[in-house]
């Protein structure tokens, strides 16, 4: 990769302290008092340049120019030079990129060829006028009434050393790259500049230099002061169209679609209860600290920050600022992380049980130990298979971050930076691609091919990596094979490993430039990342080796999932209520000649304890009972189902009323559990002479309708509920009602759930309405009234879900 890699071919790098020597020595010789300033050198590259450069010959032909020494003209790679004044101006803003020049506002910057020799001149800043000295006499230049260039008396095509009377602006330049043997001038011309005339001198190489034609522009006031020296180069035959705007295209849809999926599913599982808030909240206060931290480093970098007289609100405004970028991180860390979290845990949760022992403090997890040794083999493989790539496309350059090797002289921020930067994409690739978006693909879509495919391509999809394919959106297809690789490690391994695999082959790839490239500037930050991942790795095999198991721990399971596990138990028992509750109530109902019967029981989500039956006592006679179990669940299942035996073997046995229910209570009070209870109606019609015995036990009275006189009335006999007393009380309690019925009257028995069901507005239904209800239509025949009675309440209630069962038993008397 390093023969392939065009930075590597640069013949000298000069060291920090050189350059910033030759910029003191070059600006003091052009007049400028650098005593009171502080340099602030950086190596950079030229990304548009370099950009057009690969896009228009590739790499292999790139190096051959590198290789000759042309660089010392064409700004490809080149240092900057700042010099900074520590008295900032009291007016200067605070800004989000003060970092950039610490210790205030650069005055003076310089622009160097690799090996230091000086390219070009820029005045930053009006204030730099203060650091004007005056040309030393010596040198011949600066002296009142010296000679201006006549623009007439330029020779077109004439190299500036053949020009007559250009001995000042020879002079201007001696110091710089520029050989007065190789430009020519092409113009002159005045401009206006901080407030004054200046004269501007345009120039070209006489001929280009492998394709590329530089033009210098020399600037210097009436007196002869040089203002600066610019350079501009012009690539020919590069017609400047890019298609790797088509992959940056592809890209921001990608995650646009992205963020609405993962928006909409993590609103889902939040609804549902799905996401584990405790561990999100840790995650994203982990990152927002970070975050917080990362950018309070960056101004940290800049002393003016504390030198500002700046106002009060201003202040205030700035910080209010930060934490709320430090929040925006937090929130996207909680969405990612928890529904990472949610997601993976239903699909693979082993895949997260390393990352959930490091969260809790068991640091000391063989598990964990052994998925950071793995990704830090994985990465070191990945980074191979991304140098295989490098050196087969052509036309790609790796492009360091932000266009410089180094950041500042501060060689603990060059690392912070580097580490900063593979934390972000660790969280965005880790949390967002693969156990949020991937493991969601795996549980619509399982086989572990399209998953591969689905993954290596959001990979390509979600960043450059540092990489850059110009004019083609090749990119794209540069990143497929590494993205396969990722996706391997986390579907065979786990999250730990994949994060531990995309930290280090981050931060490796950030530093490989510098790794390549000899006399790099920032070699300690290349080498450090390597020492820190041998370090690291280690630590990874021995806590493998020797850590402990970890396996069945506290608060490794979420609170969610025990709530749903929870959750899960209560609706199996509430099923298995429902099976019993069902089972219990007649499939058919008996008939005897000349009584006509209904009845329905609509189960609440709730199941209750309601209960009916009708039993066949002989050929002439039909016991009628219905009843209310207390409790919910399988308790109100079981005493039902105790309920539903006794009366069916004493019915025969002791058929009338009050015998019944008394020894019913003995019954039910010796076997159920203290404070169970159960309300019931009951009653024996005899078909011979329509009479009906009726008693009920603290249940909701029975209607009697008779249709002939339209009539509606409730029987309120006494009695207390079965269970609540053994002794006589009891029997004393309850009253036995006589009814003689005519052809066409009919009773109604129901439980509490009809008159208590409710509406939006928590109105009960009531006994009003049902008698209302049952008054309105007292002709229809049982069935048609029971269905009546149900509408009834269904309109009642509306979208209210029911809280209770409502059972409805009707029977009506024809004649014998």
């Amino acid at each position: 990769m390093k023969h392939s890699h065009p930075a590597s071919h640069i013949p000298h790098i000069a060291e920090n302290r050189e350059v910033i020597d030759s910029s003191r020595s070059f600006l003091e010789d052009s007049g400028f008092d650098t005593g009171p300033l502080e340099p602030f050198a950086v190596f950079k590259t030229n990304e548009t340049l370099l950009d057009e450069q690969i896009s228009h010959f590739g790499k292999r032909s790139l190096n051959d120019f590198i290789k000759n020494g042309f660089l010392r003209f064409i700004p490809t790679w080149y240092y900057e030079v700042f010099w900074i004044t520590d008295d900032p101006a009291e007016d200067t803003e605070l800004t989000m990129t003060g970092f950039r020049h610490p210790g205030g506002p650069p005055l003076l910057r310089t622009v160097h060829a690799p090996d230091g020799a000086v390219q070009q001149l820029e005045i930053s800043d009006k204030k730099a006028g203060e650091h004007i000295t005056g040309v030393p006499a010596e040198s011949g230049r600066h002296v009142p009434g010296f000679q201006e260039i006549d623009p007439d008396a330029i020779i077109p095509g004439a190299s500036l050393s053949e020009q007559p009377g250009a001995d000042f602006l020879k002079s201007l330049i001696r110091n710089t790259v520029w050989d007065t043997g190789l430009i020519a001038p092409d113009s002159m011309y005045l401009h206006e500049a901080h407030g004054e005339q200046v004269h501007r001198v345009r120039m070209s190489l006489k001929s280009e230099i492998f394709s590329h034609t530089p033009t210098i522009t020399v600037t210097y006031s009436q007196d002869g002061q040089l203002l600066g020296i610019d350079q501009n180069v012009s690539l020919s035959g590069f017609d400047g169209i890019n298609q790797a705007e088509y992959a940056d295209f592809i890209r921001v849809l990608f995650y646009i679609a992205g963020l609405l999926l993962l928006l909409s599913v993590f609103f889902r599982r939040l609804f549902h209860r799905l996401i584990d808030l405790k561990a999100s909240t840790t995650y994203a206060s982990m990152v927002a600290g970070l975050a917080l931290f990362h950018i309070v480093f960056l101004l940290l970098q800049d002393p003016a920050l504390f030198q500002i007289d700046q106002p009060l609100l201003s202040v205030i405004s700035f910080l209010v600022i930060l934490l709320f970028l430090a929040a925006l991180t937090g929130g996207m860390a909680f969405l990612l992380s928890g529904l990472g979290e949610s997601v993976s845990r239903e699909v693979w949760p082993e895949k997260i049980t390393s990352l959930s022992l490091l969260r809790l403090g068991y640091f000391k997890s063989r598990r964990a130990g052994l998925s950071v040794y793995t990704g830090i083999s994985a990465a070191m493989i990945i980074l191979g298979l991304a140098a295989v790539m490098y050196t087969l496309v052509d036309r790609s350059f790796l492009n360091p971050m932000n266009e410089q090797f180094f950041y500042t002289e501060s060689y603990l921020f060059s690392v912070w930076h580097v580490a900063a930067s593979g934390l972000f994409w660790m969280f965005i690739i880790s949390a967002g691609l693969y156990a949020c978006l991937v493991s969601w693909l795996a549980l619509n879509f399982p086989s572990r091919i399209f998953l591969l495919i689905a993954g290596s391509i959001g990979l390509a999809l979600m960043t450059s990596f540092y990489v850059s394919t110009p004019g083609s959106p090749m990119v794209l297809l540069f990143w497929l094979i590494p993205g396969l690789a990722f996706t391997y490690v986390f579907l065979k391994y786990d999250l730990l490993a994949l994060m531990t695999s995309v930290f280090f082959f981050i931060a490796l790839w950030a530093v490989t430039d510098g790794l390549m490239v000899s006399g790099s500037p920032d070699i300690w930050l290349a080498w450090s990342v390597p020492g820190l991942m041998i370090l690291i790795l280690a630590t990874g095999w021995y806590v493998a080796e020797y850590g402990n198991n970890n396996e069945q721990i506290a608060g490794l399971t979420p609170a969610y999932i025990e709530e749903i596990a929870r959750e899960q138990r209560v609706e199996r028992e509430l099923e298995i209520a429902r099976q019993v509750h069902q089972s219990f109530l007649p499939v058919h109902l008996p008939t005897v000649s000349g009584i006509e019967v209904a009845a329905h029981c609509k189960a609440a989500f709730d199941v209750g304890g309601d209960y009916y039956d009708v039993i066949k006592v002989d050929d002439h006679r039909l016991a009628f009972v219905i009843g209310d179990v207390s409790g919910k669940g399988i308790q109100a299942a079981f005493f039902m189902t105790m309920v539903k035996g006794i009366v069916q073997s004493l019915v025969k046995e002791i058929p009338e009323p009050i015998p019944l229910l008394t020894r019913m209570n003995r019954l039910f009070y010796d076997n159920a559990r203290r404070g169970s209870f159960i309300s019931v109606c009951y009653a024996l019609a005899d078909v011979r002479d329509g009479t009906v015995r009726y008693a009920r036990a603290g249940h909701n009275p029975g209607i009697l309708i008779r249709p002939d006189q339209k009539s509606v009335s409730l029987i309120r006999s006494r009695g207390i509920a079965i269970g609540l007393t053994r002794n006589s009380a009891f029997e004393q309690e309850v009253t036995e009602e006589k009814i003689t019925m005519k052809p066409g009257d009919g009773l109604i028995f129901y439980t509490d759930g009809v008159t208590e069901a409710v509406n939006a507005g928590k109105e009960m239904y009531g006994d009003d309405r049902l008698l209302a209800s049952i008054k309105k239509n007292l002709e229809q025949p049982p069935g048609a009234l029971l269905k009546t009675i149900d509408a009834s309440v269904t309109r009642f209630t509306g979208s209210q879900s029911p809280d209770d069962d409502m059972t409805l038993l009707i029977m009506r008397y024809n004649g014998s």
